[in-house]
């Protein structure tokens, strides 16, 4: 595999009903077509109500457009999810935060950002 490809991740942690998953490398439509189906695979399995985005290692960007119907799709699909956290470049993605609350407060899912894994994770594993 190169430095730069696609690629993902998803790990399990029944005790504390969290679902992780790492995407890294250049991002593709395919790939992350791939990984969306991915999680939501293991979310529908065990309809945990955590998930923890780790993103900052991939390019992925979005227009608002994308990211408003890529997230309302998936509350709207997995309703019972009611927290997240993702880590990923605070300052390279502040649209997205913006969109992120606000649709969060219309969903009432807690959304935190953050650009520290272990932070992300006791945050999000917090009851």
């Amino acid at each position: 595999m190169q430095d730069n490809s696609f690629g993902f991740r998803i790990d399990q942690d029944a005790e504390h009903g969290l679902v992780t998953q790492e995407i890294w490398g250049v991002t593709t439509p395919e790939g992350l077509a791939d990984s969306a189906q991915a999680l939501g695979e293991v979310c529908e399995q065990n309809r945990w109500p955590r998930i923890l985005m780790l993103v900052s290692r991939s390019d992925a960007r979005f227009s608002p457009a994308q990211f408003i119907a890529m997230f309302e799709g998936f509350v709207t699909a997995f309703p019972y999810v009611r927290r997240i956290a993702y880590t990923l470049d605070l300052e390279a993605h502040d649209t997205e935060q913006m969109l992120l609350d606000t649709l969060a407060w219309r969903h009432q899912i807690k959304v935190g950002f953050f650009d520290d894994v272990a932070q992300a994770r006791r945050w999000v594993t917090a009851s």
